[in-house]
C-alpha cells in the first residue's frame, strides 16, 4: 500500500490554529489541509498513531459554521526547519460528507493556493 496522499492539499495563508478538543490547548499552526489530512507545525512531539480530536477555527464562517471538530491520527513527526518546532502529518478519520464539503469549500473560499 502506498503512503502517498491522494487528495491535493491546499496551503494555508491564514494563521489558523489547531486545538486539542480535550485540553483546549493549541496543538500548532495549520500549514496545509485536504479531506485526507493536514500538516501542522507544533512545539510538541507526537507519537505515530496517536489519535486526537482536534478543533480548527476557520478564518470566517462558512454557512454559519466557524469551526470544525475532526478526528486525526499522527502519521509522521519530523523536525521543522526551526529546531524549536515539529512538522506533523495527520490523517483524518471518520469524516462525514458534510465535513469533507466544509473543508473543500472553506479553503477554496479563503483563496488558498494548491
Amino acid at each position: 500500500m502506498s503512503d502517498r496522499r491522494l487528495p491535493g492539499r491546499r496551503a494555508n495563508r491564514h494563521q489558523t490554529k489547531v486545538f486539542e478538543v480535550a485540553s483546549e490547548k493549541i496543538l500548532g499552526r495549520l500549514v496545509n489541509i485536504s479531506t485526507g489530512g493536514m500538516m501542522v507545525i507544533s512545539e510538541r512531539h507526537f507519537e505515530i498513531g496517536e489519535l486526537l480530536d482536534v478543533r480548527i477555527i476557520l478564518p470566517r464562517p462558512i454557512h454559519g459554521v466557524l469551526e470544525m471538530e475532526l478526528r486525526a491520527e499522527a502519521r509522521w513527526c519530523t523536525p521543522d526547519e526551526n529546531p524549536q518546532f515539529k512538522a506533523v502529518g495527520f490523517l483524518f478519520h471518520g469524516l462525514t460528507t458534510e465535513d469533507k464539503l466544509l473543508i473543500e469549500e472553506s479553503f477554496d473560499r479563503f483563496c488558498l493556493v494548491g
